[in-house]
């Protein structure tokens, strides 16, 4: 439909400037539900991450390497992405070390191929897509008025659980950096 049409064109305009789209991936839940509000975000989420990847290794590029060149953060990244690409671009998906948004652009700078760089998004960035969709969808499921208290719990729970699974995943991914090198402790 237009609506998610829209949704996806404003999503990956938002993630291109550096706006956080944490916010549109709540609503995602609100609007759609959990299931295709998870679907409309990881379409969105990862056409934009291509999208501000393929800017930062293009017509963008002295000017990203000028304002991320030189983080030492950034740097340690870019040392451990070689030959490894999909697998820390994976892992960094996964860990909240990097903003979203920011990550686009500085892994744009390294050896990382354009292929891998979208599968391993794609993929590291799902945990988190199912939590904040969840997130969304339970505040409408609680603004609604229509559930039963136990349906209610139910639902909480749910949330709940997803986003202590998304924690735990997070914390295997950080450490599997520190691992990597790609992060300090």
């Amino acid at each position: 439909s237009a609506g998610i049409l829209i949704f996806i064109i404003a999503y990956v305009i938002a993630t291109v400037a550096l706006i956080p789209a944490s916010a549109l991936t709540l609503a995602a839940g609100y609007l759609f539900g959990p299931v295709l509000g998870t679907a409309i975000v990881s379409v969105s989420s990862t056409t934009g991450a291509a999208a501000a990847f393929f800017i930062g290794r293009t017509f963008a590029r002295p000017f990203v390497a000028e304002k991320l060149g030189t983080n030492p953060k950034f740097a340690a990244v870019d040392q451990a992405i070689t030959g490894n690409g999909a697998k820390i671009t994976f892992l960094l998906r996964l860990s909240p070390i990097f903003p979203f948004s920011l990550l686009n652009y500085a892994l744009s700078l390294t050896g990382v191929s354009f292929q891998d760089y979208v599968l391993a998004s794609w993929a590291g960035m799902i945990p988190g897509t199912i939590a904040y969709v969840a997130l969304g969808g339970a505040g409408k499921a609680a603004t609604s008025g229509s559930l039963t208290p136990t349906q209610l719990a139910v639902y909480g729970l749910g949330v709940v659980g997803t986003l202590a699974a998304t924690r735990v995943i997070s914390k295997v991914a950080g450490d599997a950096l520190k691992e990597a090198g790609a992060i300090d402790d």
